[in-house]
């Protein structure tokens, strides 16, 4: 295994867990994992040296999922809740 392997599979199930709570689904999830991996070996050089790998996983697999739901018509719980609550307060 090559250094990016070795770096991103101890990462591997915090991102699975990440992704299954954003979509729902153990099964599409896990595609977005590899989604997320392959996208992060394609920009690796946009991390900067001395910056953390984890952070960085996280928002390009949060960048890589959120804008499909989005599209799709499908607003996360959380989401919906706040709208929910800012309009109770005005």
């Amino acid at each position: 295994m090559n250094e990016f392997g070795s770096n991103v599979e101890r990462h591997r199930r915090e991102l699975l867990v990440h992704c299954y709570r954003m979509l729902g689904s153990l099964p599409d999830a896990e595609d977005a994992v590899q989604e997320t991996l392959l996208r992060a070996w394609r920009y690796l050089d946009s991390v900067k040296e001395s910056a953390p790998l984890r952070p960085w996983l996280y928002r390009v697999a949060t960048n890589e999922r959120l804008p499909r739901k989005y599209v799709c018509g499908v607003v996360p719980s959380i989401v919906r809740n706040i709208s929910m609550k800012a309009l109770t307060l005005s």
